[in-house]
């Protein structure tokens, strides 16, 4: 069981179906209809969490209420210390040692923050490597968007907020628009969330 509004549901569901487990993903608000169909693909099932009932707080407080029965396994991503560790160790990691074998010092590092797991993991990582690199988070400009799995509102969240510097907004307009052209140019079929990160 998890709540997600992104890219975790998806990778929850897949994993599910190659170790033969249920899946139960919790999704919030309104998703796009191809990472609904992602996750049912997979073969987990999806429930929806409408505004009224919360959105991503219901979700999760609905997983909270199942997850404590015997057989469930509940990732609990927001709240999981190893969500921003693995990215430390894994995709920062990887990022790094690409950028110091192609000898490129960045000067920031942008992502989206659905948890805030890979802003966080990577940009420690980075900033371990380059000391004054900048991170920012993308966000969605206005408050109301169609872009699923970033969240301006989980910014507040993160404890680590203090250590991320200014946020980048993307109109979910322009999300959209960038995800089209890249899976048209380049037949690479991602999510808004990407058409932002790209902006």
């Amino acid at each position: 069981m998890e709540a997600s509004s992104g890219n975790s549901g998806i990778s929850l569901a897949a994993i599910g179906r190659a170790l033969g487990h249920r899946v139960r993903i919790f999704l919030p608000e309104q998703p796009t209809r191809l990472l609904r169909d992602l996750i049912t693909g997979y073969g987990a099932e999806v429930q929806m969490v409408t505004a009224e009932q919360g959105g991503l707080q219901g979700a999760i407080r609905m997983a909270e209420a199942i997850g404590h029965f015997d057989g469930v396994f509940l990732p609990r991503q927001l709240a999981n210390q190893y969500n921003s560790e693995a990215h430390e160790k894994t995709t920062g990691r990887e990022i790094g040692f690409h950028l110091l074998l192609k000898q490129l010092r960045p000067a920031a590092f942008v992502a989206g923050a659905g948890t805030g797991g890979t802003l966080m993991g990577v940009g420690k990582y980075l900033r371990m490597l380059y000391p004054a690199v900048g991170i920012h988070p993308v966000q969605p400009q206005p408050n109301i968007h169609r872009i699923p799995g970033i969240s301006g509102s989980t910014l507040d969240q993160l404890p680590q907020l203090a250590e991320l510097d200014k946020p980048v907004s993307i109109s979910d307009g322009d999300a959209i628009l960038m995800a089209q052209a890249l899976f048209k140019d380049l037949g690479l079929a991602v999510g808004l969330s990407s058409g932002a990160n790209l902006l």
